[in-house]
């Protein structure tokens, strides 16, 4: 009994506590939360590119992103974080064309893939033992001592 009353006491001291907390939050701290809530995002892609400016807790975002939607959303989700006073969302909006998407869809799977070449040549390591590195790419019908091929 007693340990419930002292918990219902700590839990409400700091929802009391939260909000004077917020209002000394600096503005280093804000930025951070700012950027974690954009990173957060959902539909954020390697084509948007949003800056944060933060002075005397008022949030600016520039930049641009790929489509309409996700300004509003990425505003309305900074909007929320506490310890916002005020927001400008200067974010522009890339050309919307089905060819630009195609595009970025394109650069996008060359990029995957060049990271996944990158991955395996850094997977098949030379500094490994003949015996290691072959249970590691094993080849059908490679003896211990072959050496499996590069990828």
């Amino acid at each position: 009994m007693r340990t419930r009353l002292v918990a219902s006491l700590l839990f409400a001291a700091a929802l009391v506590a939260q909000p004077a907390a917020s209002g000394q939050l600096s503005d280093s701290a804000l930025a951070d939360r700012v950027a974690a809530a954009v990173r957060q995002y959902v539909h954020f892609g390697i084509f948007d590119d949003i800056s944060i400016q933060v002075d005397n807790r008022a949030v600016t975002l520039t930049g641009r992103v790929t489509m309409p939607h996700k300004r509003d959303e990425i505003g309305a989700r900074v909007k929320r974080i506490d310890g916002v006073r005020e927001l400008t969302n200067s974010v522009e909006i890339l050309p919307v064309s089905i060819y630009d998407s195609g595009l970025r869809d394109r650069l996008a799977r060359a990029e995957h893939r060049r990271n996944l070449r990158l991955h395996r040549r850094i997977g098949a390591r030379d500094d490994l033992p003949d015996a290691e590195r072959a249970n590691r790419h094993p080849r059908i019908g490679a003896s211990s001592r072959q050496r499996p091929s590069a990828f």
